[in-house]
């Protein structure tokens, strides 16, 4: 028999000698069915989100898929994360593209400049069938010169302008992108402590005392010392506080995503293995 089932059989007990109210009954009934609507409509969600994370992995196999256990909480090891996260590919992969912008500005105005050519052909003859035929057997050698003068300097300059202001405005961008990511690296750290510090609180004092509360609440009530209302409004505290700790888990984990996300790799993770309880 569940702690909940012999909650119900106790009050149906005391409503059966009259030490209760069948408005007491009917109170508890009625927060039970919501609470169990509460908890079908979470199981939708749940199979929802399942749906959305199997269309974003392009998963169509029929198996379940693959749950973690308890979330683990964290803390970011002693390194420089700054540093890790404006060497993010995405920021090199801008350097890149504005080295790429100076060196076609560099072609385009080497592309200006006067141009000398110099080409020498040597035609291999080899000797005349006829005899006595004049210059038998002699190859034939040309030479040639070349002169290449661009005569739109004007063309080639817009050019040449327009390749750096796309390198500039690249190199912009690069700076203004790890602005961002630097900002955002503050927040995800700052999200991860905060969430990382809810969750031991609840784990290690809220709940704890939430717990103590309700088992006094319902010791009360045993002995007709408290009401019906007084045990469901402990009982929702209890469990609002467990929903709470679940939010601050998976807070940490998504501010952990976040982070591996700003600095390009897997951060290296400290557990924390004790709850820090508040004072």
């Amino acid at each position: 028999v569940t702690p909940r089932r012999q909650r119900q059989m106790c009050i149906r007990d005391r409503v059966s000698v009259g030490a209760a109210t069948l408005a007491d009954l009917q109170q508890v009934d009625l927060s039970r069915a919501r609470l169990e609507d509460a908890i079908r409509t979470m199981d939708e969600r749940e199979r929802m989100a399942i749906a959305g994370l199997r269309a974003a992995i392009g998963d169509r196999s029929p198996s379940d898929l693959p749950t973690v256990g308890q979330p683990l909480l964290a803390r970011p090891q002693d390194e420089d994360l700054r540093e890790a996260a404006l060497r993010h590919p995405m920021l090199a992969a801008l350097d890149f593209r504005s080295d790429a912008a100076n060196a076609r500005a560099r072609a385009v105005g080497a592309s200006r400049l006067p141009t000398v050519t110099l080409g020498a052909d040597w035609i291999v003859t080899g000797a005349a069938v006829m005899q006595d035929t004049p210059d038998s057997g002699k190859d034939a050698v040309v030479a040639g010169v070349g002169l290449r003068i661009p005569l739109w300097q004007g063309t080639y300059g817009h050019d040449i302008a327009a390749q750096r202001t796309m390198a500039e405005a690249v190199r912009s961008d690069r700076i203004a992108r790890g602005d961002r990511m630097l900002a955002e690296l503050e927040v995800a750290l700052s999200q991860i402590r905060d969430s990382e510090r809810r969750a031991t609180v609840l784990t290690g004092t809220l709940l704890p005392q939430a717990d103590a509360a309700y088992a006094s609440v319902l010791g009360n009530y045993a002995v007709g010392q408290s009401g019906v209302a007084q045990i469901l409004l402990s009982q929702k505290d209890l469990l609002d506080l467990g929903v709470e700790r679940a939010r601050a888990e998976a807070d940490h984990q998504r501010a952990w995503a976040q982070l591996d996300q700003l600095v390009g790799a897997e951060v290296p993770r400290v557990p924390v293995t004790e709850p820090e309880n508040s004072p």
